[in-house]
């Protein structure tokens, strides 16, 4: 989400579509295929001589605008935030939709306690049986 005091506030892209911004240093897109996000990277090119400026995400050492990390139920993405003077804003986005896999409750404690419950339930049974044959 762009900060409300970034230069380029409200920025909006139409869908299936993209633009430069923050002095053509980024180059954004939005795809409905991806959940209408705004997608922004390094557009690899300048409008002027000067340079563009850093793009490394704030608050992770290895990750720069556009790119993500993933673990087994997260995706960290470094979002495009903005740009103020000569300072291009991120933001880090955690992503927990991913789909995670179920936990798997095989521990032997609880397999223990499901046979208990077995070995009460038979236990009942044949003393309900064995009352209901001597009468």
């Amino acid at each position: 989400m762009v900060s409300n005091d970034s230069l380029d506030y409200p920025f909006l892209v139409a869908n299936d579509t993209y633009t430069f911004t923050a002095k053509h240093c980024v180059m954004c897109k939005c795809d409905a295929a991806n959940n209408w996000a705004l997608q922004c990277e390094s557009s690899q090119i300048n409008s002027s001589k000067s340079s563009c400026p850093s793009m490394q995400c704030q608050g992770a050492d290895n990750l720069y605008l556009g790119n993500t990390t993933s673990s087994t139920c997260n995706r960290t993405l470094c979002a495009y935030a903005g740009y103020k003077d000569q300072i291009i804003l991120t933001s880090l986005a955690v992503d927990s939709t991913s789909t995670c896999p179920a936990p798997h409750n095989n521990s032997p404690k609880a397999s223990l306690q499901g046979w208990r419950w077995n070995i009460v339930l038979i236990a009942t049974h044949l003393v309900v049986l064995g009352i209901h044959l001597f009468h």
